[in-house]
Parts: structure tokens; sequence; C-alpha cells
């Protein structure tokens, strides 16, 4: 009983790591893919607008350390605003700067779409950002081989426990047949 409950338990969870494994990948992939479609879309029939920044710079902190500073802007588009924030270094010195969008859907907006695309396709090809599923196909090993480990004494244990009881009644047998 013990032994299908060890297989069981190792199955479900090499399963959930390859399903873990395999949505976070394509996730991954499709997402890139997906900006990847809207930055060429960009760069072929994107318009150009001008934003504009907000005085508000939001400092994120880790441990007292600076981790980042961001800003938020927006810009208008047939009447309607759009607003994002991007990461800085030190304060603009200009107020405006000018963007492109896509006249289909101007939430999708870029600085810079060529250089957007470069990093989106360097980012597709990078293999360094597959090392969660190795991280996690290593982490799996070895919660098995843990597994193994513990199960494997619980069995000596109970065979030790046997061949004792084994022992004593056979000690008992020969006590009582004499």
């Amino acid at each position: 009983m013990k032994l299908k409950i060890l297989i069981l338990s190792v199955v479900v969870f090499l399963l959930s790591i390859f399903l873990l494994v395999r949505f976070y990948t394509n996730f991954k992939e499709n997402s890139i893919n997906e900006k990847i479609s809207n930055t060429r879309a960009l760069i072929k029939t994107g318009k150009s607008t001008l934003a504009t920044y907000d005085s508000t710079i939001t400092v994120l902190k880790r441990r007292g350390n600076v981790v980042s500073k961001s800003i938020n802007y927006s810009y208008i588009v047939n009447g309607k605003t759009y607003s994002d924030s991007k990461n800085i270094s030190e304060m603009p010195s200009e107020v405006r700067f000018p963007i492109i969008y896509l006249p289909s859907d101007p939430d999708i907006h870029s600085e810079n779409p060529k250089k957007d695309l470069e990093y989106l396709e360097k980012e597709l090809k990078d293999k360094d950002s597959e090392s969660l599923p190795w991280i996690l196909f290593i982490v799996s090993i070895t919660v098995f081989f843990i597994t193994r480990k513990f199960y494997l004494k619980d069995l000596r244990e109970e065979y030790e426990e046997r061949k004792f009881f084994q022992e004593q009644v056979s000690l008992s047998k020969d006590i009582n047949s004499k």
C-alpha cells in the first residue's frame, strides 16, 4: 500500500511539474510573439503623438535601497486619454516626448518600436530565459529521491519490526514446546 502511495505521489508531482513547465513555456512564447506582432504593426502602421509626463515619480524600495523609479505619462488619441508608466534613472528634462501608437488599438504604443522589436526578438531566442523548466526538473528529481529515501527507510523499519516479531513468536513457540 505504501508503495502505491509513493508511486502515485511521484507521478502526480511529476505530471504537475510537466504541465507547469508546458504552460509557462507556451505562455511566455505566445506573449512574446504577440508583442513582436504588435511591435511590427507599430513600425508599419503606427501614428505619432506627444505624451506628457506626470510630475510624480514612484520609487520602489526594498530593504531601504532604491530598486527602481518610474514615472507616469499620458497621451491623447481621438479625444481619449491613455496612460502608462516607464522606469527612469533620473527626472526627464522635457515634459513631453514623442510616442508611436497603433491606430487600431492606441493602448499599444512605444517610444522606439524598432529598438523594442530587436529586444523582443533577442528575448525570444534567448536560451537563458528558459532556466525555470530546468530548475523545476531538478527540484522534482530532488523531491523524488528524498521521498524514495524516506520510503525505503520506512520499509526497512517495517521489515526489522516483522523480523523481530517473527523471532519473538519463534522463541515463544520454542519455549512452549519444551
